[in-house]
């Protein structure tokens, strides 16, 4: 028997709400209208005939590769993180960003304080950074920083927003008349996260906020968005 909902437990909304066609910057608004009255978008030409040819030879070489691994070819998923050309494809020339960190700042950076050391644009380069670069990755002198490491000095109250691939560290604090403190909130998809907390802490965090931390398939869906209100406990 065929399979007609894949998730027959979950209530949900398959009402189609057509896609508003304001400001558009790729897409004409016939398209969009195209897409709202016929579900689909066709024709869309994404790579002119010559790179669709080189991208299909590329992928024929990958997959042989995985199977002759022992892997199939459903296996090459996230493959972009080791695969160049796949990266390229994916990312067409933009950044790709999957590991987003917020700071906000509880307490003042002064100049002299130490704290947030940033390169940067490092976050666009595709090798990982040499390691005698930045005095071997030891910067301890605020007032002697090597080139293009910048010292970021946000006031109680700011936020900062990092790429977590940008290349970044921390000054020794050397404020007397109070500590360096900040909150860490960081975000990514839930394939790629996955606690790193010790198993004491976890014990004593509410299973609804496991279940948050946890990693987990990307078609997977979590207990916690049955929820309309969400507790998390420590």
């Amino acid at each position: 028997m065929a399979i007609t909902n894949a998730m027959p437990d979950l209530e949900r909304d398959l009402t189609f709400y057509p896609a508003e066609a304001e400001n558009l910057q790729t897409l004409t608004q016939k398209q969009i209208h195209h897409f709202n009255t016929k579900g689909f978008i066709f024709p869309l030409e994404v790579f002119p005939k010559a790179k669709a040819e080189a991208n299909r030879a590329y992928f024929d070489d990958i997959i042989q590769k995985a199977l002759d691994a022992g892997f199939t070819s459903y296996n090459v998923q996230r493959w972009h993180i080791y695969c160049q050309g796949i990266y390229d494809i994916i990312t067409n020339g933009r950044i790709f960003c999957d590991h987003t960190v917020f700071f906000p700042y509880l307490s003042d950076v002064n100049d002299d304080d130490g704290g947030l050391l940033v390169v940067p644009g490092s976050h666009k380069s595709m090798f990982d950074r040499p390691a005698h670069l930045f005095n071997n990755g030891r910067v301890e002198d605020p007032d002697n920083l090597p080139d293009s490491v910048v010292n970021i000095k946000p006031k109680a109250g700011d936020f900062v927003i990092m790429n977590e691939l940008v290349t970044h560290s921390a000054l020794p604090w050397l404020a007397k008349d109070r500590s360096r403190m900040i909150i860490v909130l960081r975000y990514q998809p839930q394939y790629k996260g996955g606690s790193d907390l010790p198993e004491t802490i976890l014990n004593r965090l509410s299973p609804e906020t496991r279940e948050l931390v946890s990693r987990a398939s990307y078609q997977d869906v979590k207990e916690i968005v049955n929820h309309d209100t969400i507790t998390l406990t420590v």
